[in-house]
């Protein structure tokens, strides 16, 4: 800890991983008087060698080891704050116990099935292991975290082209959503759905070319394309329990929300004027009501119970946490973990 202005405190927090544009502008927007964050992306790191586009996959590999290395060598007294990136939860393993790591996982257990073993290993040394998703919590023993957002500036204006909107990959939702939209459309309802898929694109190598995904949108793209509808859609994937960005998407930038996440109904930010839930039938009756009535306001305070510093705060004064949802530890069934 060092001295911040008006007699506050300062933590020393390195956000060490591979982030997504919009996490990383997330973290930056953390208050510079309580925190003093730096966000270090791995690749970029390891794109500093000089031989490093010459460099074939598995020399890649080391570089990117040596990235993550450097980086807890020359930041012994910080809070490392990591993601879900199998190099990085590897390297932690060969690290000695204890140490000050936080594991804050961005996506749900059910999408990450090869890190259940390595996230088991890192519990079992009391390593933090935290998920926004209560259901992963309850199982595998994770501390319970708030989603986060912090809004980007200049996207409060945007022109509504439709009443409903969803953006996003498919992971198993694209025929609920179509459906969806079609019974949307048959109440009178504008709809655009975007599924940006898979690229055929290659990306280079010596040993010749291999096909890769499509990069992301840019997050202020994406967003700009789904503040276009009055209301958001928000579908789980399979397997997921926790908030995903769009009802915080919503609720900052004031557009209502179509969703089939029941549990949001116990969020502080839930009203109903603001947010349709489907039930499990999916039944639409009663949404041209809800579309017509105006929003409510929702009060700052809690807001900002979504925000970066918020969490921050759970992160540097784990009691701080005790607000969020106490979910009793579970352990994982006994998997060997690999060296």
């Amino acid at each position: 800890m060092t001295s911040g202005s008006a007699g506050t405190t300062t933590s020393r927090i390195i956000c060490l991983g591979v982030w997504a544009d919009y996490a990383e502008f997330f973290w930056k927007r953390a208050d510079p008087d309580r925190f003093d964050l730096s966000v270090v992306q791995v690749h970029q790191e390891a794109r500093r060698h000089p031989l490093y586009q010459f460099a074939p996959s598995f020399a890649r590999g080391l570089l990117h080891t040596l990235a993550i290395r450097r980086c807890f060598r020359d930041n012994p007294e910080a809070l490392f704050v990591v993601n879900e990136v199998p190099r990085i939860l590897k390297f932690l393993l060969d690290m000695p116990f204890p140490r000050k790591v936080a594991v804050v996982m961005r996506n749900p257990m059910a999408s990450k099935p090869k890190l259940h073993s390595t996230l088991n290993a890192l519990h079992s040394h009391g390593t933090r292991i935290l998920s926004f998703d209560p259901q992963d919590c309850s199982r595998y023993g994770f501390e319970h975290y708030r989603q986060y957002l912090e809004p980007l500036p200049g996207l409060h204006d945007i022109p509504i082209q439709h009443d409903f909107g969803f953006y996003g990959a498919d992971k198993g939702r694209r025929p609920f959503l179509e459906k969806l939209s079609a019974e949307l459309k048959d109440r009178g309802f504008s709809t655009r759905l975007h599924f940006p898929g898979d690229s055929r694109q290659t990306t280079r190598r010596w040993f010749g070319r291999k096909p890769r995904k499509a990069r992301n949108s840019p997050y202020a793209r994406y967003l700009a394309e789904t503040l276009a509808a009055r209301c958001l859609i928000d579908i789980l994937q399979p397997g997921q329990n926790g908030l995903t960005l769009r009802p915080l998407e919503a609720l900052f930038y004031g557009r209502k929300l179509l969703t089939n996440n029941r549990a949001i109904a116990e969020e502080p930010f839930f009203h109903p004027a603001n947010i349709f839930i489907l039930d499990e039938a999916a039944s639409l009756d009663g949404l041209e009501r809800f579309m017509a009535a105006p929003m409510a306001d929702i009060d700052p305070a809690i807001t900002a119970l979504y925000g970066v510093n918020r969490l921050l705060q759970q992160l540097t004064n784990p009691s701080a946490g005790a607000e969020t949802t106490a979910i009793a530890p579970a352990r994982f069934a006994k998997r060997r973990v690999k060296s």
